[in-house]
């Protein structure tokens, strides 16, 4: 016993397959244009600069150690300062200790 498939049928199944298939290439086209404008977009220079500045800011050790060398700074340039003026009378040993003090 031989089962003959109707021949519209199988032609009919052949043209749904083939209009799921387009369908599905449409929608994959637009998931890529969208995907490859994102891309895009990512790559330019104030974005890259933007994200750059985000990972600095969100390293926390970066972020202290830069507080630390700005406060260190800091206080070396009011030290000089300090202690290199006309009006108070520090021994120049002294001055270099503090300073030396402070920088480590």
């Amino acid at each position: 016993m031989k089962i003959e498939m109707k021949p519209t049928n199988q032609k009919a199944i052949l043209l749904e397959r083939i209009i799921a298939l387009q369908k599905q290439k449409e929608q994959d086209l637009l998931i890529l244009k969208a995907q490859y404008y994102t891309t895009i977009g990512s790559f330019s220079p104030i974005n890259l600069i933007k994200k750059s500045f985000q990972e600095v800011v969100s390293t926390p050790h970066l972020t202290a150690n830069i507080l630390q060398g700005t406060l260190e700074m800091g206080t070396q340039y009011l030290s000089k300062t300090f202690f290199n003026s006309n009006r108070i009378k520090v021994p120049g040993w002294l001055g270099k200790i503090v300073q030396f003090v402070l920088k480590r």
